[in-house]
């Protein structure tokens, strides 16, 4: 079953990321930008996928973003392993 969400599932802070009682959407779609539920586990597991909808306010831009897998890796690469030495053909 679908279930959409306005603005962010009933039961939820939007100010923060602790996971209350509440509906768990499959969408969820919020007006002007992404709320920090949205964004920062376990309450945005509660979210699904999010789309932000422009409404004309003028604000200025957030800085909150909703990170993907290849952007942590991009941020913090996992170090080199060393080589491990064969042993030698006889």
């Amino acid at each position: 079953m679908t279930v959409v969400s306005v603005d962010l599932p009933s039961g939820l802070d939007a100010d923060d990321n602790r996971l209350h009682r509440s509906f768990r959407a499959t969408h969820t779609v919020t007006f002007d930008s992404p709320k920090p539920c949205h964004a920062q586990q376990p309450a945005s597991g509660r979210c699904g996928a999010v789309h932000v909808i422009d409404i004309g306010l003028e604000r200025d831009a957030t800085n909150l973003r909703i990170a993907e897998e290849s952007d942590v890796a991009a941020w913090w690469p996992t170090p080199m392993r060393a080589p491990t030495s064969t042993p030698a053909a006889s």
